[in-house]
């Protein structure tokens, strides 16, 4: 997409939200339009909702001004994710505790040619507000001699704290910091109030004044240069920011989860970072119920970094087996294993840090005052790093070659850097989908309270009554549909099972045949003769001598991965049409039941709208579009199998050597016979055929249970959502209808105004609706719908 393009685009959008604000705050302003929520009665438009909305707005117009990209980190407790965040940085922004540091999410926002951070808090009022009361409360307790009791204060930490609010010397948070230092502490400082108000001897609700951080734009930001997206220089490429998220271990407060789930909601793309030395504790339930979270709310936006990759040992898992590893255990394969990334978070840091402080001053500052330098010179230069630390030559190779090592090359180049320059049309697709809700929200309730208005109260009052009955209708429809969805689940899992025994027999067939009989020799040769043939001049000859029945040996290990990776992929190769025509199969049954079982419901439902639709005598039809499974492919990880296969081991030898030996008068030779050990390589048949057949069950398996899970959960709650909308719908057309049989009772005047204002707010809105999708189609894809679920649409 051209500059002149985006910039036309983006200075449209922006006219766009100016505009619609203004609109949404002539509603608010308009005597007798919209009432608040305080009765506990839905309608289509009220008070609250509008300035939800004017909020929202807000902060499109600040990404859309700013051209703003947003990244979401959220990791797992000590899975290093301040450590990753510096790394992408370049330098310390953000501190390394051991408690957790992340009350409210903090911006790290790429700024060309700024080097030292600067950290701004849009809104500190609350904080200082809390602080004054904990300074009430604190004292009160310390006359009561009470103060000790608190768990907090026999940290150092909470020492600290207790001792600055009491001594006056911390009696406010500023809304401005320079600085690594100055940062630093504002950061502990807020975070330690946080832990104080969570304790027992306090208790202070924090949820109150963290209710005021719900928008980017009102959280605290730092902004830096990021060392690798320095060369970005075109502005319509956008800002480039990352939003440091409360993780799985540290959202334990309602406010702090519901701040997670929706700056993930609203992200571009989310980074995960895990342990890759606690994968086993990541599996937990409880973590594997947070990252399952974590996945359906980021949908195919979810990226993992799997940091501590540098603590590997020759037994630990490799690169592909990890993939599978997390794929498998942690997300129940709803992740693609490309979207994983092993790295090493210090690594790339340090080699980040280094590198940044060569290109801006040319050396690296004085280790001891720097204390990351003399990290960075242990790992990096080894030993003797002090006498080459000041070389800035080595210092450049060897950073350049740790930066290597850390992995992290890839995913910032595929992932940060891709996001960073797409980050205009993120931005701007963001705002025209949210421009386009509020004005159809708009538009739908205008029209309804204006034919509402001038409908006679007798007619108002009986369709009142009507909505009622349909109300409850739709709530007994919705209970009959749940035995639909019973007997659907017995039909798919019989289905199911009858599809995955045959597949699992043809399978079993196949690799017996393969791995057994006399002409299994024959398909391996003639299978592994394919790859022989094109194996490179260079390279030695592999041996075809296979023994189906006992073990394969080979001198040495290279050549014992070969055969084992050649022999898979052959394998591979032969069954694959048998998990193709499954993976087809299963889609097609799960499809097959969903078109089932919302023909039932609509056939229940249509009766209850077709009455009500009549009744009203006002047109309006149900739009929604529902989430289809997308089961996963049936497929053995091949991965798997190379995993322990090749196993060391000795042998025992005879050789012969010739020895002179005297004769009297002669000396002769002698072969003389001789054992010797000698280490080879084996792999052993039989195991990988084993192998293969319990990865096939092992799939089926978690296919079945993924299959479960969407139609008990997924499924199910697409019908409550769909009961659910219809119910809402019409409980907000009732609500307008309560409404507009008070707005008859104004006075001639009052009411004259109102339908005068109404049907110049209509209009309004419905030129800027046609505006945002003249906007919209400007932009690339501008067309195509969301995959999330639709609310109801009146026509």
């Amino acid at each position: 997409m051209s500059e002149m393009i985006i910039d036309s685009t983006r200075q449209e959008v922006i006219r766009l939200l100016h505009e619609q604000r203004g609109m949404l705050e002539q509603l608010l302003s308009t005597p007798n339009l919209l009432k608040s929520q305080q009765d506990n009665q839905q309608r289509s438009l009220n008070r609250e909702d509008i300035g939800q909305w004017l909020e929202i707005l807000n902060g499109e117009i600040y990404k859309a001004e700013r051209l703003e990209v947003t990244f979401a980190v959220v990791g797992t407790m000590k899975a290093g994710k301040s450590t990753t965040i510096n790394a992408i940085v370049g330098t310390e922004v953000l501190p390394n505790r051991n408690q957790p540091m992340t009350t409210l999410p903090t911006v790290i926002r790429h700024r060309l040619g700024q080097k030292e951070p600067i950290l701004t808090f849009p809104n500190p009022r609350p904080f200082n507000e809390i602080i004054e009361k904990l300074r009430d409360d604190l004292e009160a307790k310390r006359q009561a001699g009470q103060l000790a009791e608190a768990a907090f204060s026999a940290t150092d930490d909470g020492k600290e704290l207790i001792e600055s609010i009491l001594d006056g010397s911390l009696t406010q948070v500023r809304d401005t910091y320079h600085g690594y230092e100055e940062i630093y502490q504002f950061l502990k400082c807020i975070n330690d109030i946080w832990r104080l108000c969570s304790s027992d001897c306090i208790n202070i609700d924090m949820d109150m004044y963290l209710d005021e951080y719900d928008e980017i734009h009102e959280f605290p930001a730092i902004e830096v240069e990021f060392f690798h997206l320095r060369d970005q220089t075109d502005p319509n490429q956008g800002r480039f920011t990352l939003i440091d998220t409360p993780g799985p271990n540290e959202a334990g407060q309602t406010y702090l989860k519901h701040i997670m789930q929706e700056q993930l909601e609203k992200a571009s793309a989310v980074l995960a970072v895990l342990d890759y030395t606690q994968l086993s504790a990541e599996a937990d339930a409880e973590v594997r119920e947070a990252l399952d979270e974590i996945a359906s709310l980021t949908d195919n936006r979810l990226f993992i970094l799997v940091n501590k990759f540098d603590q590997k040992d020759r037994h630990g898992m490799d690169v592909d087996v990890l993939r599978s590893y997390v794929v498998k255990n942690l997300f129940e394969g709803r992740l693609e294993r490309d979207r994983v990334h092993p790295v090493s978070s210090k690594y790339g840091y340090l080699a980040n840090r280094a590198l940044s402080e060569l290109a801006f001053s040319g050396a690296l500052p004085d280790y001891k005052a720097n204390p990351w330098v003399e990290d960075f010179g242990r790992i990096a230069l080894g030993a003797c790093w002090e006498s080459e630390i000041e070389d800035p030559e080595e210092v450049q190779y060897r950073a350049a070659k740790l930066w290597r090592n850390s992995l992290f090359d890839k995913p910032l180049t595929e992932v940060i850097k891709k996001g960073s320059e797409n980050a205009a049309l993120i931005s701007l697709r963001s705002a025209v989908a949210k421009m386009d809700e509020f004005d159809r929200r708009v538009v739908e309730g205008l029209q309804l309270k204006q034919k509402a208005i001038n409908i006679d109260i007798k007619v108002l009052e009986e369709h009142i009554k009507s909505l009622e009955e349909d109300i409850r209708l739709i709530k007994v429809a919705r209970d009959d549909a749940r035995s639909i969805i019973d007997e659907s689940i017995l039909l798919l899992q019989m289905e199911i099972n009858d599809l995955f025994a045959g597949c699992d027999s043809i399978v079993k067939k196949e690799v017996q045949a393969i791995f057994s009989g006399g002409q299994s020799r024959n398909w391996v040769k003639q299978r592994l003769q394919g790859f022989i043939d094109h194996t490179p001049t260079t390279a030695k000859p592999l041996a075809v001598n296979f023994d189906p029945d006992g073990s394969n040996d080979f001198q040495t290990e290279a050549e014992a991965k070969q055969f084992l990776n050649r022999l898979i992929e052959a394998v591979h190769k032969h069954i694959e049409p048998v998990l193709n025509e499954m993976q087809v199969k299963t889609q097609q049954t799960v499809d097959d039941m969903s078109i089932d079982i919302w023909a039932g419901v609509n056939r229940r439902l249509q009766k209850i709208l077709s009455a009500a639709e009549q009744r009203l005598n006002d047109s309006f039809s149900v739009s929604l579009e529902f989430p289809k499974p997308k089961v996963r492919p049936v497929a053995i990880d091949f991965a798997e199998l190379r995993q322990g296969v090749v196993k060391e081991d000795t042998v025992s030898k005879t050789a012969t050597r010739q020895e002179r030996k005297w004769y009297t008068l002669w000396c002769r030779k002698h072969d003389v016979a001789y054992q010797y050990e000698e280490q080879i390589y084996r792999i052993y048949t039989r195991e990988i055929a084993g192998q293969l057949q319990a990865l096939l069950e092992d799939d089926h398996r978690r296919v079945r249970t993924a299959l479960d899970s969407y139609v008990q959960n997924e499924f199910s709650k697409a019908i409550h959502t769909y009961f659910m909308e219809m119910a809402n719908y019409l409980e907000r057309f009732k609500g307008d209808l309560i409404d507009s049989k008070h707005d008859q009772e104004l006075e001639g005047d009052r009411l004259a105004k109102l339908q005068t204002a109404m049907e110049e707010l209509h209009r309004l809105t419905f030129r800027h609706r046609n505006d945002v999708r003249a906007a919209e189609n400007e932009l690339p894809n501008g067309g195509e719908q969301s995959p999330h679920l639709h609310c109801i649409k009146t026509a």
